[in-house]
């Protein structure tokens, strides 16, 4: 007879929070710490859970691991849009700063008086 394996598990739909819900689910597989797997709450549905450890008890009832799924995509998905956001900021912020200095050179050339000020601004 097959013996289970018990894991505790975060529910993925907190996951991208501080403090995720969690729990410990049986299954008959094996899992890595990491893997995002399906799991069935008797007579509720089902719904998504990280693997993060083995389960501290085998007091394991009414949730099982069904299956592993993947998805790195919307993972890989969720860390390219805060990449993104970073850039922007980043680009913006230099955008700004390129931006002030470009007014000055422009009006520079159409003020004798504010060119020698930004003359004597490069310089120093």
């Amino acid at each position: 007879m097959k013996k289970y394996n018990y894991y505790a598990f975060e529910y993925l739909s907190e996951a991208l929070i501080r403090n995720p819900r969690m729990g410990e689910a049986k299954t008959y597989d094996e899992y890595e710490v990491g893997e995002t797997v399906v799991i069935e709450k008797e007579g509720r549905g089902i719904f998504l859970g990280r693997i993060i450890g083995k389960a501290l008890n085998e007091d394991v009832e009414g949730y099982n691991i069904v299956q592993k799924v993947d998805v790195s995509a919307y993972f890989d998905a969720i860390e390219r849009e805060k990449k993104r956001e970073e850039l922007m900021g980043l680009m913006e912020e230099k955008f700004r700063e390129i931006d002030k200095l470009k007014k000055f050179e422009y009006y520079a050339t159409l003020d004798k008086e504010f060119g020698e000020l930004y003359e004597e601004f490069k310089n120093i």
